[in-house]
């Protein structure tokens, strides 16, 4: 049984393409209670209830999430190597929120030693309307030049990797998720 969050979820991202685009204000953190009192935001010390302390061109939503399955790679159907080494690498991906919702921006993988064994920024499938730049570290001049496509940096990454390697990283699920890479 689907949750009602996630039948939300995908009513939101059918309807904000279809919305006319307006500033989104909102807080970074959320006002908590304490003792039955409200509390300020912690983001900003403003009452609760407040207007935002940030705001963005438009509404973001991250509905693709879980709409967009279409054109998923698997795992599985990897090559599996000659000599055995599968690999243990750290993986991380850096989104920016587009017309679509959510996608990848940059992927950075690093090996055992800690050293970079790959780092690419991508363009998105949509056009971007909020760069997220306070999580993501993602400016609007850091894609200035860049020409490799969500597609390339997908590719690359199921190149390096074998049916077996090893990945670790933070929310990797969110991760492989962003990436349309189905782990099995």
């Amino acid at each position: 049984m689907v949750s009602s969050k996630v039948i939300v979820e995908i009513v939101v991202a059918h309807l904000i393409p279809l919305l006319p685009r307006s500033p989104c204000d909102f807080h970074l953190e959320r006002s908590r209670k304490m003792r039955g009192l409200q509390m300020p935001y912690g983001c900003c010390g403003r009452a609760f209830g407040s207007k935002g302390c940030q705001a963005v061109s438009t509404h973001v939503h991250k509905g693709n999430l879980y709409l967009d399955t279409d054109g998923f790679k698997v795992t599985s159907q990897l090559k599996t190597p000659r000599d055995g080494n599968y690999g243990v690498y750290a993986l991380d991906t850096e989104s920016v929120h587009t017309t679509k919702g959510i996608e990848v921006c940059k992927l950075t993988v690093l090996d055992t030693n800690c050293r970079v064994v790959y780092d690419q920024f991508c363009l998105p499938t949509s056009e971007i309307v909020d760069y997220n730049t306070i999580y993501s570290g993602i400016r609007k001049e850091d894609l200035n030049g860049v020409t490799k496509t969500f597609e390339d940096v997908r590719n690359d990454l199921l190149e390096l990797f074998k049916r077996d390697t090893i990945l670790v990283g933070h929310s990797l699920f969110n991760d492989f998720n962003l990436l349309k890479v189905s782990v099995t």
